[in-house]
Formats: structure tokens, sequence, C-alpha cells
């Protein structure tokens, strides 16, 4: 496919991948640019340079060989390069990593991000599978959204059974486009957020009936339909051999003012996880829903259910994963614990399926403007 782009396009010199989240803070000039110059120069690429470069981090990429050839050229030997010695930075391999689009622009040839948004069927092992998802909708109107439509034709495919759970008045013609996608409607106020809906959902369908599967998913609808095949999702994480998994982790933060507590511990977000045969069998998750403490606001909410929940199936010695465990990587490296409404793009990249809705609340605009190109490569929309 690389060879494909280069041949439908003349001036195309570079391809390169997009950058790898854990490390957008390493895709600056970072000290190099004084050394950036001085190899130009010697190159004789005279000119002005942007303020943050555009080049491929880790030095991974494919080539045209008149698009680099010039390099090559320069007569660099051994002795150029510093011995090794652990360095991270501020050598002339830095260097040289930051200047091939330069090196190629110079001759006139362009450059191209790509990711890997191949598709490999995946066939997912026969489990019975069932997912209580829990609505809500701000605007109040009695309405379905159309993303919330298409999520649920998703999960139709993925799950035997799915529970809806409305935290809000939903009209006729919601309820009409709901029925043919769901096994099951519950309509009820909204008290205890999602977690409420989520216990009351696995009460009506009974605890003794949930024994009977393989898999229970909480989901709410937090987010655009999924952007990614969900079933490469369960096919990774069922290979995995974990009691119960989410798509992203918290980490762990000294945070007080925010849960009014000690901290907030490690724990997996709430809007997608899943819960194996061992953690049903068990009789745990009906024990922490019984003794889940009452939630009469949001913080409440987040406190005894999304950060308590992880924290009791730990504690009974179940073990768990995020699907992305670069999602913990990224908060902690960028300091930035609103990751999925701040930056996500981020994610996008890195394989999550699932974009916040209230991104469009807290992103910049500039990563709106990238997510959204982002996703149409992709040949995606967010609603």
């Amino acid at each position: 496919q690389m060879f494909d782009l280069f041949d439908k396009d003349n001036n195309l010199g570079l391809i390169f991948p997009e950058t790898f989240s854990p490390l957008e803070r390493q895709a600056v000039w970072g000290g190099n640019l004084l050394g950036c110059k001085a190899l130009l120069e010697k190159l004789r690429i005279i000119g002005d340079l942007p303020q943050d470069p555009v080049f491929p981090v880790g030095n991974m990429f494919w080539a045209k060989t008149d698009a680099v050839r010039a390099l090559f050229a320069l007569g660099l030997k051994q002795d150029d390069f510093p011995k090794e010695a652990a360095q991270t930075n501020s050598t002339i391999a830095h260097c040289i990593e930051r200047c091939w689009t330069f090196i190629a622009a110079d001759y006139k040839f362009t450059y191209k991000k790509v990711f890997n948004n191949v598709l490999t069927p995946v066939v997912l092992p026969d489990k019975k599978r069932v997912a209580f998802y829990v609505h809500f909708n701000k605007n109040n109107d009695h309405a379905i959204s159309d993303t919330d439509l298409q999520s649920l034709q998703v999960y139709r495919s993925i799950f035997d059974e799915t529970v809806f759970i409305s935290n809000s008045p939903l009209n006729d013609e919601a309820m009409e486009k709901i029925q043919p996608l769901t096994s099951k409607i519950i309509l009820r106020k909204n008290v205890g957020f999602d977690f409420g809906g989520w216990k009351q959902g696995m009460e009506e369908f009974g605890y003794d009936r949930l024994k009977e599967y393989d898999e229970v998913a909480i989901i709410n609808n937090s987010t655009f339909c999924p952007l990614y095949d969900l079933k490469s999702v369960f096919s990774e994480m069922e290979s995995r051999k974990d009691d119960f998994w989410g798509i992203t982790l918290f980490p762990a933060i000294k945070e007080k003012k925010y849960l009014q507590s000690n901290g907030i511990t490690e724990h997996l977000q709430s809007f997608f996880v899943v819960f194996g045969k061992k953690v049903l069998q068990s009789g745990e998750l009906k024990n922490f829903f019984d003794h889940m403490g009452d939630s009469n606001n949001f913080i409440n909410a987040v406190k005894n259910g999304e950060v308590a929940l992880t924290a009791y199936l730990r504690k009974c010695g179940f073990t768990y994963s995020p699907y992305l465990m670069e999602s913990y990587y990224i908060c902690n490296y960028l300091n930035d614990y609103r990751l999925p409404y701040t930056k996500p793009l981020s994610l996008v990249q890195i394989g999550c399926p699932f974009v916040k809705k209230k991104a469009y609340d807290y992103m910049p605009e500039i990563e709106r403007i990238a997510l959204e190109n982002f996703v149409e490569k992709m040949g995606k929309k967010l609603n």
C-alpha cells in the first residue's frame, strides 16, 4: 500500500506513521534546532525553520531514494556519530531524525502521515454475552440520537441480549426505534446516575440468570458510535484471560479535592467494562451493587461507582487490564487526567474505538479539527 501511494503521487517522497501518542512531547526540536540548522547548511539547505518540526518520530519511514539521497551523499562516517553512552537527545542522530522532511522538500518532494486502518476480519468465540446499556439525554427532548442508535446496532452484533436502560424520558418515536435493537427496555428516573441504572437493570434481569452468561458488559451512551471493529477488541481482551476489562485505565493520583477523599485509586473507566465468567459466578458483582454507596450527585457516582468498582473487584482477587494500556502511560506522561476529553485524537490514533461526546466541551479547536480530519480519513464521522 505504501508503494501504491508513491505510484499515485510523483511528488510524494516520504511516508511515515502518525506520532505514537506517548511520544507526542518528543515531537519537537527538543534542543536540536541549532544542530539541525548546521546539518541542513552542510546540505546547502538554507531557510527559516518552523516553530515545530514535522518528522518521523522514532526515525521509521518509507522514502523514495531521490527524496533523501542528499543526506547519504554528504559523506557522514562512523566517526561523525558519538559513541553509544545511552544518550537520549542532542546527537547527530537526533538531528537527522528531524531533518528528513526538509531534505525531501528541498528536492520538491512532499510527505504524508499514515496510520494502520487495515481491517482484519475477526470471528469471536461462541460465547453468551449480555450488555446493560444506560442512556441519558441531557437535552431532555425525549428523543434518542442517531449515534446512539448506531451504537446499539453495533452492540447487537456482539451481544446476544442488550438491556436498554434510559435515565431520561423517551417518546413513542424513540421507543419504536429502540425496540428492534434491544431485548428489554427500562425507563427510570436518573437516580444514582449510570451505576443506579446498571444496578436496576441487573436486578430486573436477575443475578442468577447472569450466571448463565460468559460475559456481561456495562456500557453508557457517553461516547459516539465505535470507530473501530469491536470484535477485534473482544478478541484481543479474551486472549488475555483477565477476569474483567475495560477500554482505558485511569492511574492512581493523590488529588484529594475532586472526590473529597485521600486520592483517586487506579480504575477502569466505566463507560465500557466487561466482566467474565469468574466474576459472574462469584456473586461479587451483586455484592458490590447491593452495598454501593448512594450517589445523589455526579461526584459521588464517580467515587462510589466507577472508582470503587475496580478497587472492590481487585480486593476480591480478580485480575483486570485495559484494552489500551497506553492510556495509563499517556495520562501520566502528559500529566493530563482528562485525556478522553482534552486529547481524544491521541486515543483514537492508538486504536481507541470510542470518542467521548463531552470532548466537544473540553478539547481545543485545533484538536477538534485534527480529530475530525483523522476520523474522515478512516471513512467515519462523528455525529
